[in-house]
């Protein structure tokens, strides 16, 4: 190689690092989690004991790529939220989001004593309880992955697009480990794994059918099944379940529409655990066939509208590991369940069979029906009613 070309070599190689510099500082610094919150947004973040409680949270402080002339603008006119177009965090679970905060005048942060041009900082709080529906068995990890999205105007920036907008993205995982008390299942969709059956009404039905209409039917016109075996520490985990379906939820609710608080839901008492069919309320615990109130020595479940269900153990669960759980709508029971696993009488169980109002439905109307009973049901179980599509007994 010449003497001249060894120049020009230098001189190239000169200006290559020039340039790589001048792309380096133009437009200020890049996006990044900083080590100034609880999450440190490398992949190794982890929240032990978790248990979706209300008060329990965690930090993350996100540097931002836009930055601002510290010399010219002062901490209050930078802590506005109005200067990006987004400026959010999202926490997902397989790609299913569950909880988005945008960012408030509170949460921007902005150094004036500076010099130059300065990045804001952003402290994003992930609460606890806003995680309800992250889905985990007692003890173990479930990885939910964190996204904080940036996006601001600015022509001159050297990453803006063709309309001179600047997007920039900062994701990271955290690894939840569960408390041994807590244990949830979410259903995101109708075609999750976890949805074994779903039959939902077809829009041309208009809301029934002549099958709807038989109240000696086996099942109503929409069923879902949510099943899985889910991990657990004995009676002492409370296990959640949650539909963000509004399709499988629907069906639910549809059994729900006519009970009362603590009733006993027919149409949800297919359900199951570990083989043996449960007792399930409406919106609250309430009382077995005999009379008594269940208790937390009891294994049942309180089905809420809107998608919540919650799974009591009882003492049946004690040193177990796992729980399998079938929670059913819209399927009819077998009255040899009830009888076998309930213990429902014979009378009992064919009253509820024929899909007739509750008992107290039956005395409201007619008084003196309460003093007439046979085996405990009274007449109730005697009149095959087909007022309500759905069952309370």
């Amino acid at each position: 190689m010449t003497f001249k070309s060894r120049a020009v070599a230098t001189m190239l190689a000169a200006l290559m690092i020039f340039s790589v510099i001048g792309v380096a500082f133009t437009g200020g610094a890049a996006a990044t989690i900083t080590a100034d919150g609880d999450f440190a947004g490398d992949d190794t973040d982890t929240v032990v004991g978790f248990a979706a409680e209300e008060g329990e949270n965690n930090t993350a402080v996100y540097e931002t790529t836009q930055t601002f002339d510290a010399d010219a603008m002062t901490a209050s006119e930078v802590e506005d939220p109005t200067n990006w177009d987004t400026l959010e965090l999202t926490v997902e679970y397989e790609n299913n989001s569950l909880v988005t905060y945008t960012a408030t005048a509170d949460e921007i942060t902005f150094d004036d004593t500076a010099t130059g041009e300065t990045p804001a900082e952003v402290t994003f709080t992930i609460e606890d309880s806003d995680l309800e529906k992250l889905p985990g068995d007692a003890g173990e990890n479930t990885t939910a992955d964190v996204t904080v999205t940036e996006a601001f105007e600015d022509a001159d920036h050297v990453d803006a697009d063709a309309d001179g907008m600047v997007e920039a993205t900062e994701a990271f995982t955290v690894d939840y480990e569960f408390a041994t008390t807590h244990a949830v299942r979410t259903v995101f969709d109708s075609d999750d794994e976890i949805v074994s059956e779903f039959e939902g009404l077809d829009d041309e039905e208009d809301g029934w059918s002549l099958s709807s209409l038989n109240f000696l039917s086996s099942s109503s016109d929409e069923i879902a099944t949510i099943e899985d075996d889910i991990g657990i520490n004995g009676s002492e985990t409370d296990v959640h379940v949650y539909s963000e379906s509004d399709n499988v939820t629907d069906v639910f609710d549809a059994d729900l529409e006519d009970a009362e608080d603590g009733d006993r839901v027919g149409y949800l008492m297919t359900s199951s655990l570990d083989n043996g069919i449960v007792y399930v309320f409406a919106n609250e615990p309430g009382e077995k066939i005999g009379g008594d109130e269940v208790t937390v020595d009891d294994t049942y479940i309180v089905a809420n509208e809107g998608g919540e269900y919650d799974v009591n153990l009882g003492d049946n669960y004690n040193g177990e590991e796992t729980a399998s759980l079938s929670l059913t709508a819209g399927e009819k029971f077998d009255r040899s369940d009830l009888q076998d696993d309930l213990d429902y009488s014979g009378w009992q169980a064919y009253g509820l069979s024929l899909d007739v109002w509750s008992l107290s439905d039956i005395t409201d109307m007619i008084p003196f029906v309460g003093s007439m009973s046979v085996g405990g049901l009274g007449l109730a179980g005697l009149f095959a009613v087909s007022h309500r599509r759905r069952t309370t007994q």
